[in-house]
């Protein structure tokens, strides 16, 4: 009986949670121009990052990882501040968070 070669480890990088890297207010309101940018070409929405407005004094950064085109409809990898991965958010929720948002330009 031939031996089998050793387990072969394959590890992810480690990536490190979102969080700003400096704690000063965004700069600019998602304007109506962002959006028809966006909507010609979804693409240009990855590796932007956004200020979510909440309801109340919290309010969250999240970052555009990857758009993907499937079925008929975009989607999204987003990734939230505090979190190391992503999350899969259809288009629609994408627009609705971008129409309270604010433009990170750290």
């Amino acid at each position: 009986m031939a031996s089998l070669p050793p387990a072969v480890q394959h590890s992810l990088p480690v990536v490190k949670p979102l969080t700003r890297s400096i704690p000063t207010p965004p700069t600019r309101l998602v304007t109506a121009d962002d959006f028809v940018s966006f909507q010609r070409d979804p693409t240009t929405l990855v590796n932007e990052k956004f200020v979510l407005e909440a309801e109340g004094d919290d309010d969250g950064l999240c970052e555009i990882m990857e758009a993907r085109y499937s079925n008929g409809d975009w989607a999204f990898q987003v990734r939230f501040e505090g979190c190391s991965d992503s999350v899969n958010v259809p288009i629609r929720e994408v627009i609705e968070m971008l129409e309270r948002s604010y433009m990170y330009e750290a």
